[in-house]
């Protein structure tokens, strides 16, 4: 009677013992994107001692979404590296990596996309230092963009942009990305 007991105890616990948390889920999440990162890049934020001189840290994974009740797991990955191993003045970029799960628990995390908020989203991903969430659909993203006729400033060549912008990015439920604020920050002259 009492193995009978235990055994059914186990079969109704075991879901909870195999769940995992946030930060748990955090972590897989960088790992994942650390992996990822070595097989489509090289000079990774990643690396030990990586070209940008700032390595990619935990602190770099944003969760968007953790809802367990619609499983429903979104994180953002900001890091930096030369995407196809170009190798040439100019090729290392920054990008915000989007790795999420949707539906059961038998789902894996998978990599959406290396541009979370949209690729036609007015943002310069090149030069991208920071993002922070205000919430799931509101961002605050730091970036560098080229001079321009409205901004004005001084380009210390193609590898450096003239003006640095805290940009406000926001969404409306599952349509797309948009920038509803831009500030300018620092200009070089």
């Amino acid at each position: 009677m009492k193995k009978i007991i235990l055994l059914g105890g186990v079969l109704v616990l075991s879901p909870f013992i195999n769940a995992s948390t946030e930060i748990e889920d955090k972590q897989n999440a960088f790992n994942m994107v650390k992996q990822y990162s070595g097989l489509v890049s090289c000079m990774s934020s990643f690396e030990k001692n990586p070209e940008n001189g700032r390595p990619t840290t935990i602190k770099d994974v944003t969760t968007v979404n953790y809802d367990k009740n619609n499983n429903e797991y979104v994180f953002f990955v900001l890091w930096v590296g030369d995407m196809g191993c170009l190798g040439g003045s100019g090729t290392i970029s920054s990008f915000v990596t989007e790795v999420a799960r949707h539906g059961g628990d038998w789902k894996p995390y998978t990599i959406q996309t290396d541009f979370a908020f949209g690729q036609n989203v007015d943002i310069n991903y090149g030069y991208i230092e920071s993002i922070k969430k205000i919430n799931a659909n509101k961002f605050e993203v730091i970036s560098w963009d080229h001079a321009d006729s409205k901004y004005g400033g001084v380009d210390g060549g193609s590898n450096f942009p003239a003006n640095k912008f805290k940009y406000t990015v926001e969404r409306e439920g599952y349509s797309g990305w948009r920038v509803t604020h831009q500030t300018l920050l620092e200009q070089r002259k």
